[in-house]
């Protein structure tokens, strides 16, 4: 995440943060999540799947659990899947990695002024 593109909105007493880079983000995951789904018979050879696989894990696990952005969890959650499905081998290495990036997900507080919509956002 960029800091220059996080901007602090004043909407009365509330601050609101707007990151003007979630949805490059976002797009980003979703080319590579579908360029692995096109591998299949692409003719690509096993090595440059796995080179791909290898660093779109190694990116998940060292830049995408730190990313906090609405909607990125459950694409970085499919891209796994897509990245296991396409090269179980490499993706196994990566297993002890995975744990903590989604432990990371899953106890992530609530701020104390959450407004209901964050809660239930939050609960799912």
């Amino acid at each position: 995440v960029r800091a220059n593109l996080v901007r602090v909105i004043d909407m009365g007493p509330f601050k609101y943060k707007v990151d003007d880079g979630l949805e490059t983000r976002k797009f980003a995951y979703e080319t590579v999540y579908t360029l692995l789904n096109g591998l299949v018979g692409g003719g690509l050879n096993s090595v440059e799947v796995d080179t791909l696989v290898d660093r779109t894990m190694e990116h998940v696990v060292t830049e995408g659990f730190k990313d906090d952005g609405e909607g990125i969890p459950p694409i970085l959650y499919l891209l796994i899947v897509r990245c296991a499905r396409q090269a179980p081998g490499v993706v196994d290495g990566y297993v002890n990695r995975l744990v903590p990036g989604y432990r990371g997900l899953f106890e992530r507080k609530l701020p104390t002024s959450a407004v209901k919509q964050q809660v239930e956002k939050h609960r799912e």
